[in-house]
């Protein structure tokens, strides 16, 4: 340390200079390390709870969304299984249905008309296309039309000796068939299969 010095002219003692000594700046810089550790400690804090509220937001977010798909695909399943039961449903009851119609229909028809032959029913037929030719050049769209034809289709077959199970069967396995053929446009813009 250095000692305090008199100026001989004037003869007063001057304060001895401020000294910076190693423990001096070491206290200050510590001080101010302490500082700057503190508030980084502070925001640190913050951060990690920050980083905890979002991890948390994120777990129940992820639970939620997976709650949703397991709904979705819930739903899914249900709507699946709803239309093959449907579907189902609607076969066995159209097919029973249409059979115990045209059984029904089949009665009336050889009571009323008892002289109709198979031949003439599709004669009958003809006429009924010629009706539904009409409506479509018209536009208009008339289901009891083709409900006409299709009774005179299965009058023919019906006094023919074959029945709508027959028919349905043979549906079945004459659209089998067809895919595997090969196929022409005729002019008139039908189709005809290629004879082998």
């Amino acid at each position: 340390m250095s000692k305090p010095f008199k100026n001989l002219s004037i003869g007063v003692v001057q304060p001895e200079p401020y000294e910076l000594t190693d423990q001096k700046v070491s206290a200050s810089a510590l001080v101010r390390i302490a500082d700057a550790v503190e508030s980084m400690s502070s925001n640190y804090v913050q951060m990690q709870r920050d980083l905890d509220y979002y991890k948390k937001a994120n777990r129940d977010q992820q639970k939620t969304l997976e709650s949703r798909d397991n709904v979705i695909r819930s739903l899914k399943g249900v709507v699946t299984r709803l239309k093959n039961q449907r579907m189902k449903q609607s076969t066995r009851i159209g097919t029973k249905h249409l059979a115990d119609m045209e059984t029904e229909r089949l009665a009336w028809s050889l009571k009323t008309f008892a002289d109709a032959t198979p031949i003439s029913s599709l004669r009958k037929l003809e006429s009924e296309i010629a009706e539904i030719e009409k409506n479509i050049e018209g536009g208009i769209k008339d289901p009891e039309e083709y409900a006409d034809a299709m009774m005179c289709l299965l009058d023919s077959a019906g006094r023919d000796g074959i029945t709508v199970a027959e028919i349905l069967s043979a549906f079945e396995i004459k659209l089998d068939k067809n895919k595997l053929r090969k196929w022409r446009k005729n002019p008139d813009d039908s189709y005809s299969h290629v004879k082998d």
